[in-house]
């Protein structure tokens, strides 16, 4: 094989030749997203793979073309456990590539599942409360809520002041969207800007211990749907493979199933769960 020039791209977007990842539109959706705005660090042959980290504390993206040959899967494996070592990085990638970073040590931390919505279906039972736009009053409650939602994935946390600071941000730009019943916020969603091609992604969503189990992120998620839908949009969603309640929710307001990847690490993986 030859060897391909690597092009190294540090706090900056990766320009890109986008049809390298339109055939994994979705399952990739949250790398494409973020190549479009400054990184950390991208490394990529501009062919076979594409590596980033956006930034402190998320996920290193791999993605590597299918079929990846073995000399492209052992190049991956180096240049990202020598630029991201140690157990406090995660790595997303698809199954395929996943094998070859297990058989070396690897452990696997989650399964996950994405998800389009291109015809909501409305929820059938009827709950109180009503959806509306999140406010700066709101912010006290939903840092809360997001600081839980992490803290509860074991996954992407954040100091308090960082997760105050993105919160509000997410606040100001209207990509929050709650449940109140009652004058109590009982479920948090949220967005992300749209892409150029439409999609749209949903999350993160969380509802607190004590207001589970009635409905609130059903119907929270379809009404978000329902107005990335009405705006020509695409919606899309990662959820946690193994945890039932929250896919389940999901299918019964209309998403498909689009494709699967999953989280590993080096040493020992933690049990991870959604929280609905």
């Amino acid at each position: 094989m030859t060897k391909k020039a690597l092009r190294v791209v540090t706090g900056a977007p990766l320009y890109y030749d986008k049809s390298l990842l339109m055939a994994e539109r979705y399952t990739f959706s949250v790398l494409r997203r973020i190549l479009d705005a400054p990184c950390d660090k991208i490394i990529t042959d501009d062919h076979d793979f594409i590596l980033c980290r956006s930034e402190k504390p998320f996920p290193v993206w791999v993605w590597t073309r299918d079929g990846a040959l073995e000399e492209t899967l052992e190049a991956v494996y180096r240049i990202t456990v020598e630029q991201w070592p140690g157990s406090e990085y995660r790595y997303n990638m698809k199954y395929e590539t996943a094998s070859y970073f297990i058989a070396r040590g690897h452990s696997l931390e989650l399964n996950m599942m994405t998800y389009d919505c291109p015809a909501p279906i409305a929820p059938e039972d009827r709950i109180s409360g009503a959806p509306r736009l999140a406010v700066m009053e709101d912010l006290n409650v939903l840092t809360g809520y997001m600081t839980a939602f992490h803290d509860e994935i074991a996954q992407d946390r954040r100091s308090a002041e960082e997760t105050r600071r993105s919160t509000a941000e997410k606040i100001g730009s209207g990509q929050l969207h709650i449940w109140e019943d009652a004058g109590r916020i009982v479920c948090v969603c949220g967005h992300h800007t749209a892409m150029a091609d439409g999609l749209c992604s949903v999350g993160p969503v969380y509802t607190p211990p004590e207001a589970r189990r009635r409905h609130y992120a059903q119907h929270l998620v379809y009404y978000v749907t329902r107005l990335i839908v009405d705006r020509g949009l695409m919606p899309v969603l990662y959820t946690d493979a193994d945890y039932a309640p929250s896919n389940s929710c999901y299918k019964k307001i209309g998403y498909e199933l689009k494709g699967t990847l999953c989280t590993i690490r080096a040493g020992t993986a933690e049990t991870s769960r959604g929280s609905m």
